[in-house]
């Protein structure tokens, strides 16, 4: 077991078994970068652990047999059967209503909450509030119009 340290991805290597915790040397069972590492530390052959499916000799052996050539369309035998069965797309099935303009979130993630800006409440915003307006908003909003309202005009 090797455990290589590459600042980003850390790798824990297991030459035996051919496995990395990257999961590359398993799935395209080549050595990744971090079994190249262990394997050179090793000193061990890196083609050694190589598939053999990526050997020359694994590829000739596929092409051993004759592959015989497709005729022309035109020369083709083709079952009544099979000729005669008339190939349509894939139904679709519409949704619906208007499409969702928001993703869902997942399940680890937390939905934004709304909070209204006039009582404090979470589930709700301002223009949807149902709670009466607290008093020291009511002074607040008069005191407000009073000074926007212009020069006072003496009669």
């Amino acid at each position: 077991m090797y455990t290589i340290l590459d600042g980003d991805k850390n790798g824990v290597v297991d030459l035996q078994a051919r496995t990395c915790s990257c999961r590359q040397f398993q799935l395209e069972q080549l050595p990744c970068a971090h079994a190249m590492i262990a394997i050179r530390h090793s000193k061990r052959d890196v083609y050694d652990f190589c598939s053999e499916y990526y050997n020359s000799s694994t590829w000739k052996a596929t092409y051993v047999g004759v592959v015989y050539p497709l005729p022309h369309q035109g020369d083709w035998v083709v079952p009544n059967e099979v000729r005669d069965v008339k190939v349509l797309p894939p139904d679709i099935q519409s949704v619906s209503g208007r499409r969702r303009k928001s993703r869902i979130p997942s399940v680890g993630e937390n939905a934004q909450r709304h909070k209204c800006s006039r009582c404090h409440q979470l589930g709700h915003h301002r223009k949807t509030c149902q709670n009466p307006i607290p008093l020291h908003e009511i002074q607040h909003s008069n005191s407000s119009q009073l000074h926007s309202s212009g020069p006072s005009q003496n009669v």
